[in-house]
């Protein structure tokens, strides 16, 4: 080859590569052209040449691959404009003012807030409690009362009595001065509520009032119904029972001497027994353990002993009787004893 045609080759090869890194830098300018531009459309308008009133301007417009708009065209003395459309927007904004901002979006619902539980509505509030009588004697009974109580899920009322249902009542008897209290527990707190019950003691027991004794008499003819004054003979005799008082009490028993001897300080022994019938329903057996009490009578007195049987005619009427048994002649046993005595309200 010649080294004309050599030349040839090498400047057609030099013309080519020049060709071909202008065309990569034509490509990656329009790609960098695309990627910052790809939702904004810019219209230039470049005069050509000094405006004059009879000159027209060259219009260039250069625009992103996805938009196509119009190019505006300025009146003869005005600047170009640059004119920028915002994606989304219904309208571009006019000429020389700024492009609008999109309008916020809704706001998001945000979940309701579940509300609570019903708030406490307070604490506990007991109406009353009382008792009633407030003042007994030992032995008796008393009714505690108590009203209403709200705001509570529970009463209780101490010394032994325990969960109650409100309103109420229960009867009780206690043994000495004592302090109950109701307490109402709820999502408020406790609330209580005390009632005393004063307890006074026994009214004390008569004692009975013996005669003087009668000196034995150093001569004496014998006893009437036999015997003699060496081996002693008397009639003693259950005469009578009745309390001390009512409507409580104690009951006693009288016994009588009916002769023909006097007796001193003579062992006698003592039992009693019976029913109590309940007034509310049902009865009680009374059995009382036999014992000894001492006896100093002259014919013809008596007096009387406590059988330690204590009754109420307010709860119950009672059915009694007694007897006794001597460790010396007694010339009619049959009235040793006495029964079916009916105390009652």
């Amino acid at each position: 080859m010649s080294p004309r045609w050599q030349r040839v080759l090498i400047l057609g090869g030099v013309v080519i590569g020049v060709a071909i890194v202008a065309l990569l830098a034509v490509i990656v300018y329009v790609l960098l052209s695309g990627d910052d531009g790809a939702d904004t459309e810019v219209a230039r308008v470049t005069p050509t040449a000094a405006r004059s009133p009879t000159a027209r301007p060259t219009v260039r417009a250069t625009a992103s691959p996805t938009a196509s708009l119009p190019t505006p065209r300025p009146e003869p003395g005005q600047p170009s404009p640059v004119v920028t459309i915002v994606p989304g927007q219904a309208t571009p904004p006019a000429a020389g003012q700024p492009a609008a901002t999109p309008a916020p979006s809704a706001p998001t619902p945000q979940p309701a807030t579940p509300t609570s539980a019903a708030a406490c509505p307070g604490p506990p509030v007991l109406s009353s409690f009382t008792a009633n009588p407030s003042t007994v004697t030992a032995g008796e009974w008393t009714t505690l009362s108590w009203g209403a109580v709200t705001n509570a899920t529970s009463v209780v009322i101490d010394q032994g009595i325990g969960s109650v249902q409100a309103p109420g009542s229960v009867v009780v008897a206690v043994a000495t001065t004592t302090t109950l209290t109701m307490t109402a527990s709820g999502c408020g707190g406790t609330t209580t509520l005390q009632a005393t019950v004063t307890v006074n003691p026994p009214p004390p027991t008569p004692t009975p009032t013996l005669p003087p004794p009668t000196p034995t008499p150093t001569e004496q003819a014998p006893p009437p119904g036999g015997g003699s004054w060496g081996i002693l003979t008397a009639d003693l005799a259950v005469t009578g029972l009745n309390p001390d008082s009512l409507p409580q009490g104690k009951v006693w028993v009288t016994i009588a001497n009916n002769g023909p001897d006097s007796v001193t300080n003579v062992s006698v022994t003592l039992g009693c027994s019976g029913t109590e019938y309940l007034l509310q329903g049902g009865n009680l057996s009374i059995t009382t353990v036999p014992w000894t009490i001492t006896v100093s009578l002259d014919p013809g007195w008596s007096a009387q002993f406590d059988t330690t049987i204590s009754i109420d005619t307010t709860q119950a009427s009672y059915e009694l009787g007694c007897s006794i048994q001597v460790g010396f002649k007694d010339p009619n046993p049959s009235n040793d004893s006495l029964g079916n005595v009916w105390i009652t309200p």
